[in-house]
């Protein structure tokens, strides 16, 4: 589905959660359930709140690739 910035603090989302970093990301980048699509640049914005916002919490991050399963598995799975 893409790519989250879960902050490492208390576990929200960097990207939905907590009020917006627009000299980082614009909220236009953000696909229609609230992801980055392309991996580098979920990496580059990562680093780039790291580096413009240390003294933020909410801008220490992982990076959380978010998956939707689209078919019930089988059996033994």
């Amino acid at each position: 589905m893409g790519y989250d910035l879960m902050d490492q603090a208390v576990g929200v989302s960097a990207l939905t959660n907590c009020g917006g970093f627009p000299d980082v990301f614009a909220n236009a980048e953000l696909s229609r359930v609230g992801l980055i699509d392309d991996f580098d640049r979920a990496v580059e914005t990562r680093d780039s709140l790291r580096r413009m916002h240390p003294e933020e919490r909410h801008a220490d991050c992982d990076l959380w690739a978010i998956f939707r399963l689209a078919s019930k598995p089988g059996p033994g799975i």
